[in-house]
């Protein structure tokens, strides 16, 4: 099957997964080498360390959507983000709680670093007024070296938010 290629590049676009009306969007910087190869956010061993973590507090993955700030590898040479930025924001739409994570998406959104941030609920005027809940943390792929400590705590403080919602 051949997948839909960024208008601005041509580059493959590896696109949102999970029900289009999910209340959860999990908002990622970029698509690592094993998403980019499969075609779906969170398919390597980030994806594991989120889906497992997400498991442990009572959120199921497959109940969420999924995308990227960025849609294909991060490529500000070849590329312009206002595209992507535009895709993003549609995603947003409708959804009333958003995990943001990684450091390109907490400099966008928040205009800070992530590591100001990691694990707080955060407020930005680029949110649509239907997202209740947001908050920031570092990417899982940190989780993989360091700070897995950092990474549960922000998916177990952002679990209490949500529970309840239509997921």
């Amino acid at each position: 099957m051949t997948r839909p290629q960024c208008p601005d590049c041509g580059k493959q676009l590896v696109e949102p997964c999970g029900p289009p009306r999910a209340s959860i969007l999990l908002l990622a910087e970029f698509p690592g080498w094993y998403e980019i190869k499969e075609g779906k956010p969170w398919t390597g061993p980030a994806g594991k360390v989120l889906k497992d973590e997400l498991r442990r507090v009572g959120i199921r993955f497959e109940t969420c959507r999924a995308t990227n700030l960025w849609q294909h590898e991060r490529d500000v040479k070849t590329c312009d983000l206002s595209g992507h930025w535009q895709r993003t924001l549609i995603e947003l739409q409708g959804r009333r709680a958003v995990l943001l994570m990684g450091s390109e998406v907490a400099t966008h959104f928040l205009g800070v670093a992530v590591s100001d941030v990691t694990g707080t609920f955060v407020q930005s005027p680029l949110l649509p007024k239907s997202v209740e809940i947001a908050l920031a943390m570092y990417n899982p792929a940190i989780a993989l070296h360091d700070r897995l400590g950092e990474t549960r705590l922000a998916i177990t403080r952002f679990a209490a938010a949500v529970r309840g919602l239509d997921a």
